[in-house]
């Protein structure tokens, strides 16, 4: 499913509609070229489609002073959790404090001492971060929940809150993305 030529047949599959539906050739390519990283690269199931124009032109009302053909264009993706993920969710919420804050000590005290030789490889682009030090267990399935993850992730601690996942969002420093509205929180 991952295959590099099934990427390919997507989005030549998504430039073929976005042209068949009234975008320049060019146009169709540089949406496709803005969504490489956050729809084509990331971990993730999504699901593409094209909303219908009246259902565009009534939530998205268009006016324009002059007479000019104008197409439009909308594309809906949809995000899915797939049971893998929610298995990733329930794997890491098991985990209980303790080892959660063994696997970040561990990540920062490796982190730490590659920090300075190759941070600059890491900033420019040139290398993940993950070569130089490897993410423990627990923070690599929650990276592997894609481009949602926080959302996911806070979305199951407040559905089934449990030590551990007070523990993985405390101690990976994930609070930032608590709600307001948390036990605790102002």
């Amino acid at each position: 499913d991952y295959d590099w030529g099934n990427l390919q047949k997507l989005e030549a599959s998504l430039k073929t509609a976005l042209v068949t539906e009234g975008l320049f050739n060019d146009e169709a390519q540089a949406l496709l070229n803005t969504w490489q990283v956050s729809y084509f690269k990331s971990a993730g199931l999504r699901v593409f489609f094209l909303c219908p124009r009246a259902w565009t032109d009534y939530y998205l009302p268009l006016q324009i002073s002059l007479p000019a053909r104008i197409d439009r264009v909308m594309v809906g993706r949809i995000e899915l959790v797939t049971p893998d993920d929610r298995a990733k969710l329930e794997q890491i919420a098991a985990l209980s404090p303790a080892k959660i804050f063994s696997q970040v000590s561990e990540f920062q005290k490796d982190g730490l001492q590659h920090y300075p030789q190759l941070l600059r490889s890491v900033y420019n682009g040139k290398m993940p971060f993950s070569e130089i030090v490897p993410f423990p267990e627990s923070y690599q399935k929650y990276l592997d929940l894609g481009r949602f993850r926080n959302a996911l992730l806070l979305d199951e601690a407040k559905e089934k809150p449990t030590p551990g996942l007070t523990a993985f969002i405390g101690d990976f420093g994930l609070e930032s993305y608590w709600f307001a509205g948390r036990p605790g929180g102002s």
